[in-house]
């Protein structure tokens, strides 16, 4: 489940499940009315101790309100329509709005 209820402020129009790798079946993208694209993977956990572990002294620390499964943000977008993994390029989403359509590839998938 996710950990977050005031994440979404308004209609999450257009979720996407697909496979990305054989080994992402939980991971999919989402389109929303108020111009976010978001890549969630629903087998994530916060893990806190892992976090300190990891995070240099000098680094900030991921918001406690932030949800462990939100992998990526991609904003901008004005009146989304919907959203799509590339069936040829891994990790690539293509995202279609009233004012442009958008191509990129998150770093971290």
């Amino acid at each position: 489940m996710l950990t977050s209820q005031r994440l979404h402020t308004s209609d999450v129009v257009f979720v996407h499940m697909t496979e990305l790798l054989p080994h992402h079946m939980c991971v999919h993208v989402c389109a929303c009315v108020y111009t976010l694209t978001q890549v969630w993977d629903l087998a994530l956990e916060r893990d806190a101790e892992e976090e300190a572990a990891l995070a240099p002294a000098n680094n900030a620390q991921a918001p406690e309100d932030l949800p462990a499964q939100l992998l990526f943000l991609h904003a901008g977008q004005q009146d989304m329509k919907e959203c799509h993994w590339h069936s040829q390029i891994p990790g690539l989403i293509v995202s279609t709005a009233q004012d442009c359509m958008n191509a990129f590839k998150p770093s971290n998938i």
